[in-house]
């Protein structure tokens, strides 16, 4: 009778858990925390300013020009880069705690405008490190001591 007991105890201590692991996990899920995934699939992000120290690089996007420069990644570890004229392939891979790679593909070679920062643009991206999305915003920190930032399309 003591073997049955302790084993009807085990069965109805678990419950308490799984319940406790399975509302954790959909308050996670609700609240769009990046612990299980990475914040950045499924969405566009939209250039708002550039800064590379080498070589040096600092601007600000004008609000007409923000979707001129733009990536968009999807689940399966691609994405899609707006650079100015050009469409841009890539594929990117994030780490658990904010590492990132992003190797950009196949482009269009559209002649852009002379103002244009599409190959500065996909340059950066191709440096970047790091990054943390924090609400509709996203940074990504590059190698060479850069950043650049976005805001997501909605």
């Amino acid at each position: 009778m003591a073997e049955r007991g302790r084993t009807g105890r085990g069965r109805r201590g678990l419950a308490p858990w799984l319940v406790a692991v399975v509302a954790l996990l959909l308050t996670i899920t609700a609240s769009g925390c990046s612990i299980l995934t990475d914040g950045l699939a499924g969405y566009t992000w939209a250039l708002t300013a550039i800064t590379e120290q080498q070589p040096r690089i600092d601007h600000v996007v004008e609000p007409g020009n923000v979707g001129r420069y733009a990536i968009e990644f999807m689940n399966d570890g691609t994405a899609t880069i707006t650079a100015d004229c050009n469409q841009v392939t890539a594929t990117y891979t994030t780490t658990p705690g904010g590492g990132i790679e992003i190797v950009p593909g196949a482009s269009t070679m559209a002649m852009c405008p002379d103002d244009s920062l599409a190959q500065p643009f996909v340059g950066a991206l191709s440096l970047a490190s790091s990054y943390n999305v924090h609400g509709n915003t996203l940074t990504m920190y590059l190698g060479n001591e850069g950043h650049l930032d976005f805001r997501l399309v909605e």
